[in-house]
């Protein structure tokens, strides 16, 4: 991803309590992270999608 000059770039790191949970979470639902963050984000979509129907 570019950044502007004068920006300082982050790197986005879990603490290592927040990687332990999440781990574990891969761990029971038997996905990787990927997926697992892919899973959310379609159902964030999904029920966005149908707030926005229900409003109009």
């Amino acid at each position: 991803m570019a950044v502007a000059p004068g920006n300082k770039r982050v790197n986005a790191t879990l603490d290592p309590e927040r990687q332990r949970k999440l781990d574990e979470l891969c761990e029971v639902q038997d996905k990787s992270i990927t997926e697992l963050f892919c899973k959310w984000l379609d159902t964030a979509y999904v029920l966005e999608m149908s707030w926005n129907k229900k409003i109009k």
